[in-house]
C-alpha cells in the first residue's frame, strides 16, 4: 500500500543521497537524454495532423460553451461527454446514408432486372 511505497521512496532517497558523483552521472546523462527524446516526439505530436484535428475539436467545443453564455455555474460537460456525443451523431448519419445507399442499389437491381 501507500505506507510500503513510502517506505521504498524513503529508502531510494537515501540512496541517492549516498550515492558517489559518478553513480548520479550515469542517471543523469540517461535523463538528459530521455528529456530531448521526449522534447522529439512532442514536436512531432504537436506538428502531426492528429493534433491538428485534436486541436480543432477542442477549439470547436470551447465556441460552443462561449455561444450557450460561457462556462455555467453548474458542472461543465466534459470535453470527452462532448466529444461522444458528436461522434454518435456522425455514425448515425452514416447508418443512415448507408441504409438509404443500400435501398438505392436494390431498387437499382431491380429497375435493371425489368429492363433486361
Amino acid at each position: 500500500g501507500m505506507a510500503a511505497n513510502a517506505a521504498i521512496i524513503k529508502k531510494l532517497g537515501a540512496m541517492w543521497a549516498t550515492a558517489s558523483a559518478e553513480e548520479k552521472a550515469k542517471f543523469e546523462e540517461r535523463v538528459a537524454k530521455e528529456k530531448e527524446a521526449y522534447a522529439a516526439e512532442m514536436k512531432a505530436w504537436y506538428d502531426s495532423e492528429g493534433f491538428k484535428a485534436f486541436a480543432m475539436e477542442v477549439d470547436e467545443w470551447e465556441a460552443e460553451i462561449k455561444d450557450k453564455g460561457g462556462f455555467p455555474k453548474a458542472p461543465l460537460k466534459s470535453f470527452r461527454a462532448w466529444r461522444r456525443k458528436k461522434l454518435q451523431g456522425k455514425r448515425q448519419q452514416q447508418k443512415l446514408a448507408d441504409r438509404e445507399r443500400a435501398k438505392a442499389e436494390k431498387m437499382a437491381a431491380k429497375m435493371k432486372a425489368k429492363g433486361e
